[in-house]
C-alpha cells in the first residue's frame, strides 16, 4: 500500500551525480513483498493504461523515456524517528 510519493531534487556535483530523485512511502516493509493479488490488480492498471494486456508491447512503449534519463540507482532507505532525550 502506497502512503505517499514524493520527489526531491538537487545539484549535482558531477556528471555522474543524481539531480532528481523519486521516493515512495509504504505502510511498512511487508508491503514490498510479491502478492499475487496485488499483481493481478497492477496488470489490470497497466493493461487499461496501455490499452493493451501484452507486456512486450507496453515495456516497448515504455522504452522511449529511457533514452532522455540515466538511471544513477535505487537504494532502499528506512526512516527513524527518534525519541527525544528526557530532561534533566
Amino acid at each position: 500500500m502506497v502512503l505517499d510519493n514524493k520527489v526531491f531534487v538537487k545539484t549535482p556535483s558531477n556528471p555522474q551525480d543524481w539531480d532528481i530523485a523519486f521516493a515512495t512511502l509504504y505502510k511498512n516493509m511487508a508491503a514490498l513483498d510479491y502478492s499475487a493479488e496485488i499483481d493481478k490488480k497492477n496488470k489490470a492498471i497497466s493493461e487499461k493504461h496501455y490499452k493493451t494486456a501484452d507486456e512486450d508491447k507496453q515495456r516497448d512503449m515504455i522504452k522511449p523515456r529511457f533514452q532522455w534519463r540515466t538511471l544513477v540507482g535505487s537504494d532502499l532507505v528506512r526512516e527513524v524517528t527518534l525519541k527525544p532525550m528526557p530532561m534533566k
